[in-house]
């Protein structure tokens, strides 16, 4: 049974005005009953029925009504399919003369074969039933319908009626039938009762349907559009009927399908509908859903927005034109079963007469693509119009979401008394029931969004946002009086973000003091030097040759800002950037220019500071001239993070740029708390863009002291620059002058008062210790300064007898910490062992220097809780190495040993790149070249080349890539030769593996690779090498990421000499009769060739009895390993006195 859902009172009136505007009607079924009888049956029941007559003459159907009831006819119209339609319409032309209040003349109506159900008065929109409460013994008993007499009956004037019905669903059927209701005693005045001329049936689509295509017959209208870098057009698909984007690799490129602009008939909510599948680049491409009103900007429909399988990923790090956005991403639900998916998405409320467009947009970087392709699909659109059940003009979702009653007419009501109607806000978006929507201390009805300032009744300001000009202010405190009060009466212009035009936002105005009204108060910000190049630049050393004019493409510029948060045509993490000054304007693709900025940093609790940018390409950051962390190299945007120890006053910034070519941006932030979090990993919520700070002036007391500095450790001014408050044989003149704490005796906490530690580098004694009174360890040998007492005698862990201003007191190549940890005495030499040793226990977190020759180099890269990290994730530090110097005997071969262990954060890039450990003629602190092995990384590395390494790679780059995997390669006179690869992921995104690595170098018999807990373990053994090793050569790991994708730790090294494999020896020798049994120790898979000599220094003996004459002579060749030990008989000749034995390992079994 179907349920038939009939328009019934006010209600009907909206919705058929709102059919007349939009809605259309096709004709299903007509007839005039001219020629034929229009395939209607007719049929009675009752007492004595008279049936129905069809008059080809007049070209009618008629019912002469029944005086003998009661009796019914039943005239049925042919089964008709409605082809998808939403509603249907019936029109028929009649007369009738039925027994007024008693018979009747009714319609009802069978869906798909269904019962036939009545259909009501309330359901006409033209000339509907006459009566109600008929009184007749018949089926309509006390229910409604045509009585009396149609007017012009007696003319024989026909009548139109007109039946609108909705809730119709596709692919149904229908049957109408027209029914006679006759009781007894009488009947109508004219004969026939009931006569119909016409009949049609018309099918209604959905009116609340502005567009509905499905790409099946053409292209819908829509057109498509490729920007960027050799963008890929995207492709109307005739069969199946698709609109597709195969996505792009060489990007960045954009693509845009647009829809044709559709006619808003009615005020209301309209919500866009569509079927696709996308296989989409995961993490970094995305694809998007726009719109636009009349012609405007498109703008991208929000994550909020969809009702359902709105966008897949949050922060896109593609460079593209939605970097940072949300998008579809990723692979949607069954893509490569040819499925598709809906997803829908309200776009708000549109005003009557307005046109609307949609597009599709597809955003692509370079270097990879999703897996499948197209990369997205759309199979159809649906733009429709939000239900409305009380035709108010405020869609039902919308009542019911703002505490509104879609029963009732309530558009003109008020309830929160801001000025606006309810039908108001919907069209602005504002909440009905909170009169000053964006909390800005503006009422939504004197913000009219028109972007001009009239009075204070009609701000322009947009209600829906608390800062329309995003000058720090909100709008409901630019009071635009031009006169400056206070915070909260700021007189400025709330369309305007620097009022008085002096380049520093109002907001930064208020919030530093000074008047936002006054071009000539202004506060000292950022001061930053543009410039061009003419030349390419690619390093720190050429951006301040260009500052120093060397290169000058064009005359700087300076200018000055309350951040350093600048783009062009890359994205950082942080929002709001401007315009890099030179150019005014974003996505300009500007190459060779730099920023210089300088600023003051004043502290007043001192402490360790962490700092941050994040650039494309490359940057550095200085305080005090020392540098606090710097990225020397072009990259893509990625985080560069470190921490300085400050002291309370005053420190100079600087902070240089460069751009090279591709992206370009730059933001500098610091974190929001104290400490040292540079290993922690980014994370944009603990960070904030670094401002310049201003230097409290004044020392009311006249004591040296600033007040500032004072009320900081005092609370008070009561101290002289004499005293000593913490007793610890420093004055407070001191204490300020040397940036130490006054009321800490004890700033760095190593054990020393502060007045020992006079800072001189050198240790006179315990009361001159020339040891820095702000760091803990001066000679960063893992130490305390308080324990190194100096005196040559080690006593115990709290008196090491060692120096505090040398790592290595003794000079051993152990620094002092390790040796405390490893149980050795520090202050006398040990014997160095033969290889190399390192745990790196011992060691405090940050450690560069190990004092045992070997060089730690990279920003990424220190020891970190008792292992070496070399890269980390979340951060875009470049390369690392770890280096080692040459050990002799390494020519003869040897093994290194390391735990090894990669992690991956969830979320952001793939892990990459990679590492290797390597053994060349490689200058020590060279970075490498990661999972490439050794070498110039490029044209401006200074190392010089390596021409010979052997290298042990593991490559992560990137999950699902042809090159990742663990690989064996060597470099032979310059040349760089692969020599063994297996293919696979070494770890998947957002995990972790570890486990130990064994690495071979055998000069004989090649080099071996092994590795445990990888997903794709190496596995090499013996793989022949032209590389021979050299004494003089070092030993070294690089690693590196690219888009600051992984944590890389190593520990427990071990280099032993030697190859680490028992030589080749014959281990026994038996006898049993004639026959010997010769047995070596082997490896598995190998061939060998056994020899014997009867005289080893006769070579006329024929030990074989075969003619042949040779000191050795051949027994077998082809002896094939039986594992870890092989053993073969030879039959001694009777005659033989003496005989040797020789085996040969002739290589890997074919």
């Amino acid at each position: 049974m179907k349920r038939i859902i009939w328009f019934e009172g006010l209600f009907i009136f909206a919705v058929l005005g709102f059919i007349t505007i939009n809605a259309v009607a096709d004709e299903l079924y007509y007839t005039e009953f001219e020629d034929e009888d229009g395939a209607f049956i007719q049929e009675v029941t009752g007492n004595s029925p008279i049936a129905a007559v069809y008059s080809s003459d007049l070209g009618t159907w008629s019912m002469d009504g029944d005086d003998t009831g009661p009796a019914t006819n039943y005239l049925t119209s042919p089964e008709i399919e409605l082809e998808g339609a939403w509603g249907v319409r019936v029109i028929f032309d009649h007369r009738y003369s039925i027994e007024a209040e008693w018979d009747a003349v009714a319609l009802e109506m069978s869906i798909d074969g269904g019962d036939f159900e009545f259909i009501p008065n309330s359901a006409f929109t033209v000339n509907g039933y006459t009566y109600s409460d008929l009184k007749g013994n018949h089926v309509f008993k006390g229910g409604e319908g045509f009585n009396g007499d149609s007017e012009g009956y007696s003319q024989r004037e026909f009548i139109m009626s007109m039946v609108e019905l909705e809730g119709i669903n596709a692919e149904e059927n229908v049957v109408i039938r027209f029914v006679g209701a006759w009781d007894e005693g009488a009947r109508g005045l004219g004969i026939p009762n009931w006569e119909i001329d016409t009949f049609t049936v018309e099918a209604i689509s959905d009116p609340s349907i502005l567009l509905s295509e499905d790409f099946v017959e053409d292209d819908g209208g829509f057109i498509e559009l490729g920007e960027g870098n050799s963008p890929i057009p995207s492709l109307y698909n005739e069969d199946p009927g698709t609109w597709s984007m195969e996505g792009d690799d060489s990007g960045p490129a954009t693509n845009y399908i647009t829809s044709p602009e559709i006619d808003v008939p009615i005020t209301a909510g309209i919500e866009v509908s569509f079927t696709h599948r996308y296989s989409i680049e995961p993490e970094w491409d995305g694809t998007v859903l726009q719109y636009s009103i009349d012609g405007e900007e498109f703008q991208t429909v929000p994550t909020d927005a969809f009702s359902e399988n709105g966008y897949s990923f949050s922060n896109l790090i593609g460079n593209h034109v939605i970097k940072g956005g949300d998008g579809f991403n990723g692979n949607s639900e069954e893509y490569f079963s040819g499925e598709f998916i809906t997803s829908t998405a309200k776009l708000g409320s549109i005003e009557a007469g307005s046109s609307l467009s949609i597009r599709f947009l597809g955003a692509w970087d370079c270097a990879a693509r999703g897996a499948g392709i197209p990369n997205w699909e759309i199979n159809s659109v649906i733009i429709r119009i939000l239900d409305d059940l009380d035709g108010d003009g405020m869609p039902d979702y919308y009542e019911d979401e703002n505490d509104l009653d879609k029963t009732v007419d309530d558009s003109a009501e008020d309830p929160d008394s801001d000025g606006l109607k309810n039908i108001d806000e919907f069209v602005a978006g504002t909440n009905p029931q909170e009169a000053d929507t964006d909390n800005d201390g503006l009422s939504d009805n004197v913000e009219t969004g028109t972007g001009n300032f009239v009075n204070a009744s009609n701000t322009g300001t947009d209600p829906l946002v608390s800062d329309t000009d995003s000058d720090g202010l909100f709008d409901g405190v630019e009071t635009n009086t031009g006169t400056f009060v206070d915070a909260d009466d700021t007189g400025t212009d709330p369309h305007t973000a620097d009022t008085d035009e002096d380049s520093i936002y109002d907001g930064t105005e208020v919030e530093r003091g000074t008047d936002p009204l006054d071009g000539e108060d202004f506060p000292l910000l950022w001061v930053v030097r543009n410039a061009k190049s003419n030349s390419p630049l690619n390093s720190i050393a050429n951006t301040r040759d260009l500052f120093d004019g060397v290169g000058l493409a064009e005359p700087e510029t300076v200018t000055i800002h309350d951040t350093i948060n600048f783009r062009d045509n890359a994205n950082g993490p942080f929002p709001d950037p401007q315009p890099f000054p030179l150019f005014e304007a974003q996505d300009v693709n500007q190459d060779d220019f730099a920023i210089m900025a300088t600023g003051t940093l004043f502290i007043t609790d001192p402490g360790i500071y962490t700092f941050g940018f994040n650039s494309d390409d490359g940057g550095g950051f200085y305080i005090d001239d020392e540098p606090v962390v710097v990225f020397d190299a072009n990259r893509g945007s990625a985080t560069s993070l470190a921490s300085m120890d400050l002291s309370f006053g005053a420190h100079k910034m600087e902070f240089l740029f460069w751009e090279r070519g591709g992206g370009a941006q730059c933001q500098l932030f610091v974190h929001n708390e104290k400490g040292d979090f540079a290993g922690a990993g980014f994370n944009v919520g603990n960070y904030h863009l670094l401002e310049t700070s201003f230097v409290p002036s004044g020392d009311s007391d006249n004591d040296g002291l600033p007040d500032a500095w004072e009320e900081q450790f005092f609370d008070n001014l009561e101290q002289g620059p004499e005293d000593d408050s913490d007793n610890d044989g420093s004055t407070n003149a001191d204490e300020f002058e040397l940036g130490t704490v006054p009321n800490d005796p004890d700033t760095d906490d190593d054990g020393l008062n502060d007045g020992v530690e006079d800072g001189t580098g050198n240790f006179v004694n315990s009361m001159m210790t020339g040891t820095d009174p702000k760091v803990a360890d001066s000679d960063g040998d893992g130490l305390l300064d308080g324990v190194e007492t100096n005196t040559g005698n080690f006593v115990s862990a709290n008196n090491t007898g060692t120096n505090p201003h040398k790592a290595d007191t003794d000079e051993d190549m152990v620094s002092d910490g390790r040796e405390i940890a490893l149980g050795t005495d520090p202050t006398v030499p040990q014997a160095r062992p033969k290889g190399y040793v390192q745990d790196f226990d011992g060691f405090p977190d940050g450690t560069t220097d190990l004092a045992d020759g070997s060089v730690i180099y990279g920003a990424a890269a220190s020891v970190v809780d008792g292992r070496l990290q070399l890269t980390r994730d979340g951060q875009g530090l470049g390369f690392s190495s770890f280096t080692i110097p040459a050990l002799e005997g390494s020519s003869g071969g040897w093994m290194a040993t390391f735990d090894l262990e990669i992690s991956d954060g969830p979320g952001a890039n793939d892990p990459a790149d990679g590492l290797s450990f390597n053994y060349g003629n490689f200058d020590l602190g060279i970075p490498g070249s990661a999972e490439e092995g050794m070498g110039a990384v490029d044209a401006n590395d200074a190392s010089p080349l390596v021409t010979e390494n052997v290298s042990f790679e593991i490559d992560t780059w990137q999950n699902g890539n042809a090159e990742q995997g663990v690989n064996i390669a060597e470099k032979v006179e310059g040349e760089d030769i692969n020599l063994e690869f297996i293919n696979g992921r070494i770890l998947d995104d957002g995990t972790s593996v570890s486990g130990p690595v064994i690495i071979v170098y055998d000069p004989v018999n090649g080099a071996s690779f092994k590795t445990e807990g990888l997903l794709t373990n190496a596995d090499f053994e013996d793989v022949p090498l032209t590389f021979v090793g050299d004494e003089s050569y070092n030993f070294g790991f690089s690693a590196r990421v690219g888009g600051a994708n992984q944590d890389v730790f190593i520990d427990n090294l071990v280099i032993s000499l030697g190859s680490g494999v028992a030589p080749l020896q014959i281990t026994e020798i038996a006898k049993e009769g004639d026959e010997i049994i010769l047995t070596w120790n082997s490896k598995p898979n190998r061939i060998y060739l056994i020899e014997r000599s009867e005289d080893m220094e006769n070579g006329e003996i024929d030990a074989n009895r075969d003619g042949n004459f040779g000191f050795w002579e051949e027994i077998d060749d082809g002896i094939l390993s039986d594992g870890e030990f092989t053993s073969f008989t030879d039959q001694v000749p009777e005659d033989t006195r003496k005989i040797f034995w020789r085996v040969t390992d002739m290589g890997v079994a074919e």
